[in-house]
C-alpha cells in the first residue's frame, strides 16, 4: 500500500494512493497514519478495505508528511561506503547517530525556508524508515518485522551552522522545514529488498544525486537492532540514512563543458574529459591516502566568459603543475573539442528540424533500458558466482561477486571481497 496524509498543515487527513494513482480518503476507517495504524494489525485492517469503496479526493490537496505522531527523527550519518571513500573518512565501527528536531518535519512539496544568515543550505536524498511497533532489544534477524514502511526524505542542511558555529550536527540539521518527508509511506510488504533501492535527487531539473541502498555500510536491519539496544523505538518514529551521493574523487580527470545555444535558448551541452599529464600534489602515486595529496582541486568555474579566456585561472593552474605547457595545451584542446561538438550538434538539429533535444534524449534512455533488460531477461534465472585475486600492496586483493538474475533484473553482491584499502588503486570494475 501507498499511505499518505493530505490537507492543510496540522489538519492532515489519512489517504491511500490506489493502483491508478488516485488519492482516496481513508478517514472513515482510521484517524491518522500514526500510532496503532502503523502496527501489523493496523496495516492488515487497511489492506482488508475494498479500495473501490473509498471516496476519490477530487481536488489536488497538499501532501503532508506521510506519517504522524513522530517522536524521534533519527539520522544515520556516513553510512554509504562510496560516500565515505569520496570524503576520505574512516569506516565507522557502529552507526553514527544524530537527531533532527521534530519541528523540521514538513510535507514533501512544502517550501523550505532558509534560516536568517544561511549561506550554505544543502540537500540530500535519503531513505526513510518508519517504525510500526514498539521496538526494544531486537535482533538483526527480527529487526525488519518492526518496520511499517519506507519513504523518501530530503535531509536539508545548513553546512555552516553544522560545522562552523560549534556543537553537534543538530544545529545545521534542525532548522524549521529542513525535513520534507513523503509524499507517501510504502508498506514494507511492497519492498522486495530494502538493500537494493535506487535513489536520486534532481535540483531545478538537473540530476544532482544518484545511488543505491546496496552500498550501505550498515543495513537497515543492523541500524534498527543497534538503536533498539540504546533506547525504545516507538510507532511513527522515523530514521533515515546518509545520502547516497557519489561524485568524482579523481583530480586528474578535468571536465570542460560548453553550453550550446540554438535560437538563443540553451538546448544542451558538449563535454570533453581528459586525463591531464599532471595536476600537482604528489603526482601519480599509490602512496596517496588523502584527496588533498593528489593535487589541485578546481571548483566549477568559468574557463571562458563571453569568449574571453580566464587568464587568472589558467595562471593558477600553470603555477601548480610540473609540466605546465602540456597541461594548458591539453586543457585548450578540450575547449576545441567542445567547440567541434557544438558545431556538429547544431548541424544535426538543423538537418532534422529539431528545437528541443529532450524528447530524443528520453527515447534513447528508454530504448537503452529496454534493450538492456531484454538482454538480462535472456539469461536463465539463478545465482552466478565468481572470484578473482589481483595484486595490491602487502597482500593480494580478493574481488568476489554473486550475480542474481531474476527476470529482467540483475543484482550484484560483493560480499566476501577484501576490505577497502587506504591507497590510491585504479580499479575500474
Amino acid at each position: 500500500m501507498k499511505l499518505c496524509r493530505y490537507g492543510a498543515p496540522g489538519e492532515e487527513k489519512p489517504g491511500l494512493i490506489d493502483a491508478d494513482g488516485n488519492l482516496r480518503d481513508l478517514s472513515p476507517h482510521v484517524p491518522d497514519i500514526a500510532g496503532n495504524a502503523l502496527s501489523d494489525e493496523g496495516l492488515a485492517r487497511l489492506r482488508g478495505i475494498d479500495v473501490n469503496s473509498l471516496s476519490i479526493v477530487q481536488t489536488t490537496p497538499r501532501f503532508g508528511p506521510c506519517v504522524g505522531g513522530t517522536r524521534k527523527f533519527m539520522c544515520i550519518g556516513l553510512n554509504y561506503s562510496d560516500h565515505a571513500a569520496e570524503t576520505g573518512a574512516d569506516i565507522p565501527e557502529n552507526p553514527i547517530l544524530f537527531m533532527k528536531a521534530i519541528s523540521a518535519i514538513v510535507g514533501p512539496n512544502d517550501d523550505v525556508v532558509m534560516p536568517r544568515g544561511s549561506t550554505h543550505t544543502d540537500w540530500e536524498v535519503e531513505l526513510g524508515v518508519v517504525i510500526g511497533k514498539r521496538c526494544k532489544y531486537v535482533s538483526e534477524e527480527d529487526a525488519l518485522d518492526y518496520v511499517a514502511g519506507y519513504c523518501t526524505i530530503n535531509d536539508v542542511s545548513e553546512r555552516h551552522f553544522q560545522a562552523k558555529i560549534s556543537g553537534q550536527w543538530t544545529k545545521g540539521k534542525s532548522c524549521d522545514t529542513f525535513g520534507p518527508t513523503g509524499p507517501w509511506l510504502v508498506t514494507r510488504d511492497e519492498i522486495e529488498d530494502v538493500q537494493n533501492l535506487d535513489m536520486w535527487l534532481d535540483v531545478n531539473g538537473k540530476r544532482m544525486q544518484t545511488g543505491n541502498t546496496n552500498t550501505m555500510i550498515f543495513t537497515v536491519a543492523q541500524i534498527i537492532s543497534h538503536l533498539s539496544q540504546l533506547f525504545t523505538l516507538e510507532p511513527g518514529d522515523v530514521l533515515f540514512t546518509n545520502d547516497a551521493w557519489i561524485g568524482t574523487g579523481h583530480l586528474w580527470d578535468v571536465n570542460v563543458l560548453r553550453p550550446v545555444f540554438y535560437q538563443k535558448v540553451i538546448v544542451g551541452y558538449t563535454l570533453s574529459i581528459s586525463h591531464l599529464p599532471d595536476i600537482g600534489g604528489r603526482g601519480i602515486s599509490a602512496e596517496n591516502v588523502d584527496i588533498y595529496e593528489e593535487g589541485l582541486q578546481i571548483p566549477i568555474c568559468k574557463l571562458f566568459s563571453k569568449g574571453r579566456c580566464n587568464d587568472e585561472l589558467v595562471g593558477l593552474i600553470r603555477q601548480n603543475v610540473r609540466v605546465s605547457e602540456q597541461v594548458i595545451g591539453d586543457l585548450m584542446a578540450n575547449v576545441t573539442c567542445t567547440k567541434v561538438g557544438e558545431k556538429l550538434l547544431l548541424e544535426f538539429m538543423q538537418e532534422y528540424q529539431l528545437t528541443d533535444l529532450r524528447p530524443l534524449a528520453q527515447t534513447i534512455v528508454n530504448y537503452t533500458e529496454q534493450a538492456m533488460r531484454t538482454q538480462i531477461g535472456e539469461i536463465p534465472d539463478g545465482v552466478y558466482n565468481n572470484e578473482i585475486q589481483v595484486e595490491a600492496f602487502d597482500t593480494p586483493v580478493t574481488l568476489k561477486s554473486s550475480v542474481r538474475i531474476s527476470g529482467d533484473r540483475l543484482h550484484i553482491d560483493y560480499t566476501g571481497s577484501s576490505e577497502q584499502l587506504r591507497y590510491g588503486i585504479n580499479v575500474p570494475l
